[in-house]
């Protein structure tokens, strides 16, 4: 499959991206960091994430170390919208962000609740499932676990076997 991107449009600049049967799920451009998915209609239809903003706001707010958050307080503005997994992992990887900050992709949040620190409350709509730190990940690894907690079920997220729609996918913390 050829893949292109706005600035190029020759195959040898992205990598691909497999699963453990070898099957292409998708590619990665390595200019600027594009992800590119064979499921992207699903991804398309779930660019909703805006709308789950006021239950990722109560659901953080019944976090104990979120809801200790003052300065700045933990409210809407807490939340930023990123449009790719490019984006959040440059997000997630910049610095130490302030308790209570929040990222979200579509309908996966990320929630700081570790001031200055690297421990992310992860919500898919409305189902708190994982807490992660993510500079174990490097761009690939975030790609596949992204996509995995997205294709999961609800039930899968809850028994933490989000894991299981993607088989093969190795994160730095094992299966």
């Amino acid at each position: 499959m050829d893949w292109f991107c706005t600035h190029k449009y020759w195959h040898d600049e992205f990598t691909p991206l497999t699963d453990e049967s070898g099957e292409t799920i998708g590619a990665l451009c390595l200019k600027c960091g594009t992800d590119y998915d064979i499921h992207r209609a699903a991804m398309e239809a779930a660019k909703d994430g805006a709308r789950w903003v006021p239950t990722w706001l109560e659901l953080g707010n019944s976090n104990r170390w979120i809801s200790r958050a003052i300065d700045p307080p933990f409210n809407e503005a807490s939340f930023i919208e990123v449009p790719d997994i490019m984006s959040l992992y440059v997000r997630l990887h910049q610095c130490s962000w302030r308790l209570g900050q929040s990222f979200y992709l579509s309908d996966l949040c990320f929630l700081q609740q570790s001031d200055g620190g690297d421990g992310w409350l992860v919500i898919r709509r409305a189902v708190e499932f994982e807490t992660i730190s993510v500079h174990g990940f490097d761009t690939r690894e975030l790609w596949q676990w992204v996509r995995a907690a997205q294709r999961a079920t609800d039930k899968q997220l809850r028994e933490l076997r989000y894991m299981d729609v993607a088989p093969g996918i190795r994160t730095p913390y094992g299966k």
